[in-house]
């Protein structure tokens, strides 16, 4: 599985690191009960604006691949905000749009806490 964990400004970077260290965790795991099994879990850092974003705290997080590759992933992890919900919404216009035409290409996409705004504001093909 290929899971592709977003970025964006003012995101909560501690979700951020926790969604990759979970999937890191879960491959340690897995490779322990099936040492000859292929890696479960591969995660990529992406951030909305291809570039380094800050998230909340002041943390600086690096992407690993540009917005687009998320799209060969088969979920897409969407954080959730440490900033004002109408502000982040109006700052990540360009994620928001990408999020409702990405609903069809990947497989699933889905949200911690408060990114399910970021969701329903792509609209119902990206909002379950």
């Amino acid at each position: 599985m290929r899971a592709a964990v977003l970025a964006y400004e003012g995101c909560l970077t501690s979700v951020v690191s926790g969604l990759v260290d979970t999937f890191a965790l879960a491959t340690v795991a897995s490779r322990r009960l099936r040492p000859t099994s292929p890696t479960p879990f591969a995660t990529t850092l992406v951030t909305s604006s291809d570039r380094a974003v800050v998230g909340s705290g002041g943390f600086v997080i690096q992407p690993e691949a540009r917005l687009r590759d998320a799209l060969r992933h088969d979920v897409v992890l969407v954080p959730p905000m440490g900033a004002d919900i109408d502000e982040v919404l109006t700052r990540e216009a360009r994620l928001v749009g990408w999020l409702g035409k990405a609903a069809a290409r990947v497989p699933l996409i889905c949200s911690v806490c408060t990114g399910a705004f970021l969701l329903a504001e792509a609209g119902p093909s990206a909002a379950p």
